[in-house]
């Protein structure tokens, strides 16, 4: 729906107003000329509007069915843009340079491409041939009549400046029934089109399918977190999708508690903070704060008392500073708080040595920018997350490439930061998560273990297993 809807979005709503313009200009002149020809037989008035009205006939047929050719191969484009954005986007290049893909996706971008234009190429041959036949029959009208003022004129009916006067008439009538049908059929046709993009203006955020329901009552907004937040009998599938990821999981993250979430992936560990995040609602079952649903809360409010740090970021090629205060923008005034959280997420060492401080800018979107690591854009992600002041603080694999010194040195800072603010992390380094009040260990979508890391180990379940196995590795690569 996206696609369709921007696709024309920019000049079809300003083709519609146009068109109207140009039909009324035309209009006017039609009329005059119609009552010119009205005087030479009524019949010559009738025999020059058949012609718009089966031309109008043929072009609306043609117009819809371009209209569901589009519809049709929306999907095509889009996997047509996909592959041309993998032979050319910054982020694919190298792999596409290093296995020597470029071929391969040339001729897949070509295949797909090319079924594309030929329905199109089928398309415009059916719309010529329909006008060569409507031009032939207008033509064939327009002799007619012109025989027909002709013979008028031998008959001494009406005066060789009559003859001129219906000549010029008639010209005029189909030049302006031609112009006065064009910009009804692509009026039409803009229509068609707009209506995607009206469909999708008329969706609400929260009646999407498989989305979000709407909240009960949006005055409620979450005050305070005092109790804490319970997951009750949670199950969730994917939209479109058969399979549960998560299965009747249930358990509670108390108010000051730092919560870890591990588990192999697929578990359904960052599915958790989506669901919590209110990027979906469950399938089955409900998440309480406070006692209270979080379909009872108001949306947006609900969301400005969380701070995530998601495992796939944005790296904003923007400068340092935007890159910090886009976690709090209404707070990005406060200099105060930006340099506390660029020294909270360990990336205060860096951005000194950058030439610009906050006001360098970072990526290769534009020349001056500076490229980064991928532990220092992390280090900036981080300090995003800290910048703003929530209740909950969620960070999703927070030091996936930090180096071990770099991620001892944050988990340092976190445990300091996150005193008496409830905070849930998602990792797959088991060393990090040890720190944490309570574990919680997801398999195939089940919770199946919970506990402190001692507990865990004591019971020689799963987490104990997986424990066991990263430390053996880890000692392994140190010897």
């Amino acid at each position: 729906m996206l696609t369709n809807a921007t696709q024309d979005a920019g000049w079809r709503p300003a083709n519609v107003i146009w068109h109207l313009v140009a039909i009324l200009r035309d209009a006017l002149t039609l009329i005059a000329m119609i009552l010119i020809l009205t005087q030479l037989h009524v019949f010559a008035a009738v025999a020059i509007g058949i012609v718009p009205l089966v031309s109008f006939a043929f072009m609306r047929w043609h117009v819809k069915r371009r209209f569901l050719v589009h519809m049709t191969y929306t999907t095509m484009r889009r996997i047509v843009e996909y592959f041309q954005n993998l032979m050319t986007s910054r982020e694919s290049i190298k792999e596409v340079r290093i296995f020597g893909l470029f071929e391969h996706l040339y001729s897949r971008f070509a295949q797909h491409k090319e079924e594309y234009i030929q329905a199109h190429e089928k398309m415009t041959v059916s719309e010529t041939r329909v006008d060569w036949f409507l031009s032939t029959f207008s033509n064939l009208v327009g002799v007619g009549l012109w025989v027909y003022i002709i013979i008028r004129a031998l008959y001494g009916h009406i005066t060789i400046g009559d003859i001129m006067l219906y000549f010029q008439a008639v010209n005029s009538c189909q030049q302006r029934f031609d112009g006065v049908l064009r910009s009804v059929v692509q009026g039409y046709e803009n229509t068609l089109f707009i209506t995607n993009l009206f469909a999708y203006l008329d969706l609400h955020p929260q009646d999407v399918e498989g989305a979000l329901a709407r909240s009960k009552d949006p005055s409620v907004s979450p005050k305070s977190l005092e109790k804490g937040i319970e997951f009750g009998s949670v199950s969730f599938k994917y939209p479109g999708q058969d399979r549960y990821v998560l299965r009747n999981v249930s358990f509670s993250i108390r108010s000051g508690e730092t919560v870890a979430i591990v588990g192999r992936n697929g578990a359904g560990k960052t599915t958790l903070v989506k669901l919590l995040s209110r990027f979906y609602d469950p399938t089955e079952g409900e998440i309480l704060l406070d006692g209270r649903s979080l379909v009872e809360y108001d949306l947006v409010q609900l969301r400005q008392q969380i701070s995530i740090l998601f495992q796939d970021f944005i790296q904003y090629h923007l400068t340092i500073r935007d890159n910090i205060i886009f976690g709090q923008i209404e707070h990005s005034s406060d200099t105060e708080c930006l340099e506390k959280a660029a020294e909270d997420s360990d990336a205060s060492s860096l951005i000194q040595r950058l030439p610009k401080k906050f006001d360098t800018v970072l990526g290769r979107t534009l020349e001056e920018g500076v490229d980064l690591s991928g532990g220092e854009w992390q280090k900036l992600g981080l300090a995003r997350a800290f910048f703003r002041d929530t209740q909950l603080l969620i960070l999703d694999e927070p030091t996936a490439s930090l180096d071990p010194l770099a991620e001892h040195e944050v988990f340092e800072q976190f445990a300091r930061l996150t005193r008496n603010k409830t905070s849930v992390i998602i990792s797959h380094r088991f060393s990090t998560v040890r720190m944490a009040d309570r574990i919680i260990v997801l398999e195939d979508g089940a919770c199946i273990e919970q506990g402190s890391h001692e507990e865990l180990l004591a019971q020689g379940g799963m987490y104990a297993k997986l424990f066991t196995t990263q430390a053996r590795y880890y000692h392994h690569e140190d010897v």
